[in-house]
């Protein structure tokens, strides 16, 4: 049998058929594949690192860089609304992070950059209430390419955090 004919003889395509299939294999999960509402997270990310992409990107390794940093702070936003202790130890880490390549900035100037893309988040990007589980960035031979696994984050209110597992 051919790879058409299989097709004809399955009536869901796409989405529906993975759907199908989890639901035959019983799982849980079922892969997206296709852009989200909001559009793809990636890009999203990548708008929300423009500031940054701006100030610090010369190569392609510092624009790895960049975007790997930008998705930390996209998840610290989360793990700022949720657990503040948690929060602390992230935020020193990511200082310490900053005085490196390409920053290169002292504790003061990362703490105000740190600020500066937490209220831009807040004013331009907290409608995507989206965590980042897994990225892959890849130089390629004219562009950067960079691939997000993302997964909705529940409001906040209602929900423990990482002290309550103690």
């Amino acid at each position: 049998m051919s790879k058409n004919q299989r097709k004809k003889k399955h009536t869901a395509y796409g989405a529906n058929r993975q759907w199908a299939e989890s639901v035959a294999r019983r799982m849980d999960a079922i892969v997206q594949e296709a852009p989200l509402p909001e559009g793809k997270m990636s890009d999203i990310v990548v708008s929300f690192a423009e500031p940054l992409m701006d100030a610090f990107v010369e190569s392609d390794q510092d624009q790895v860089e960049v975007l790997t940093f930008a998705c930390l702070l996209w998840n610290l936003v989360f793990i700022r609304e949720r657990d503040r202790k948690l929060y602390a130890n992230a935020e020193s880490r990511l200082i310490e992070l900053l005085s490196g390549t390409p920053y290169f900035l002292g504790p003061a100037q990362a703490l105000n950059l740190l600020t500066a893309m937490f209220k831009r988040w807040d004013q331009d990007f907290s409608w995507c209430r989206r965590g980042i589980l897994d990225k892959q960035i890849v130089i390629g031979k004219n562009r950067v390419h960079m691939s997000i696994v993302s997964s909705p984050i529940p409001d906040s209110e209602g929900i423990g955090t990482a002290s309550d597992l103690e």
